[in-house]
């Protein structure tokens, strides 16, 4: 079956990772998800602790709504953006998963085989 490239089921493929995908991008693709949910959490978290501490302080409006802001909005958005880089990265890095492991269990294996040679010959 083949989809097209900007069909529903094919962004989620893409989002939520094919079947077909090794177990180690499976992993990472479940803690993309987790991460990107982990931040949304935390900007949640900062937005009601920051509003619940402007709301009680005995300031002026001005006070409580800079406070909100530099407590609440900053965080939060830092939060957020920070969750998001992370869901992408390891999105890409599922994806690439199947390509790269390969490559890098050859070039350690060869890795390992001189170092056996090189401590066979030095003991």
């Amino acid at each position: 079956m083949r989809l097209k490239q900007n069909s529903p089921h094919a962004l989620a493929v893409l989002l939520h990772g094919a079947s077909n995908s090794s177990c180690g991008a499976q992993v990472l693709g479940r803690w993309a998800t987790f991460s990107y949910w982990l931040a949304l959490v935390l900007a949640v978290i900062c937005l009601l602790a920051a509003s619940a501490f402007s709301a009680l302080t005995p300031e002026p409006l001005w006070v409580r709504l800079l406070t909100l802001v530099l407590l609440g909005f900053i965080p939060a958005l830092a939060f957020y953006f920070i969750g998001w880089l992370a869901f992408w990265h390891l999105k890409a890095a599922s994806a690439i998963y199947g390509l790269i492991v390969p490559v890098f269990r050859r070039t350690f294996q060869v890795l390992a085989n001189i170092v056996s040679v090189a401590w066979r010959l030095l003991v």
